[in-house]
């Protein structure tokens, strides 16, 4: 077992797996992309200030999305 630092909120966190995010911000992170996944789903071709106007889902969050290849804007 190791010790990493959470690359959301700096948390010292134990891990024996591969995780970059402490529990607290893996759930935030979970529930975070389901709300922009779901308005993407009904309004795509949104913008990130579209997104972030009607979700408040921070705009860093909305980059880290885009840059993990999680969601795309067109």
């Amino acid at each position: 077992m190791g010790y990493k630092i959470c690359q959301v909120c700096g948390k010292f966190i134990r891990t024996s797996s591969d995780e970059e995010m402490c529990e607290t911000c893996m759930d935030r992170d979970t529930m975070e992309y389901s709300a922009v996944k779901n308005y993407l789903v009904s309004h795509q071709g949104a913008s990130m200030a579209e997104i972030y106007t009607n979700t408040r889902i921070p705009l860093k969050t909305i980059k880290r999305f885009i840059q993990d290849r999680r969601i795309e804007l067109r």
